[in-house]
């Protein structure tokens, strides 16, 4: 099991899944630094604020990935439907995520985004990679 992960490790794939941490990290970043605006400067709460501003970092996230992560010429017709249907369980598994973690468990809005962020950021590369991206391949 170890040796096959290790020759699946190729040079280009891990640069890519780097690629993908950095890419996914400004987006993600950004999403949180504007999050944080609304809910202690402007008073919002947070799941209205979560809601407000994560479709425009998705929309970043989405074509920065296209164009940088995975470097796709593929179809727009066919990846972007299914972009947005993995945008759409990400989004409602990440307002999931951050309402169990602040009103079941009390953890402070604040870190709960963060959490739920990290819950989807994990298993979006492959979702990305295997489904939205497939027809990219990586030597």
């Amino acid at each position: 099991m170890i040796q096959r992960i290790k020759s699946q490790l190729t040079k280009s794939r891990i640069k890519q899944l780097v690629t993908y941490g950095f890419v996914g990290g400004f987006t993600t970043g950004l999403g949180y630094v504007l999050y944080y605006i609304f809910i202690v400067q402007f008073g919002f709460w947070y799941l209205f604020s979560s809601a407000v501003i994560d479709p425009f970092a998705i929309l970043l996230n989405y074509l920065m990935h296209r164009a940088i992560t995975f470097k796709s010429t593929g179809s727009k017709r066919t990846q972007l439907p299914k972009y947005i249907t993995l945008v759409m369980l990400n989004y409602f598994a990440g307002l999931f995520v951050l309402f169990v973690t602040v009103d079941l468990f009390g953890i402070n809005p604040l870190l709960g985004k963060i959490i739920a962020m990290g819950v989807i950021f994990t298993w979006n590369f492959l979702a990305l990679k295997l489904v939205v991206f497939k027809n990219i391949t990586t030597p």
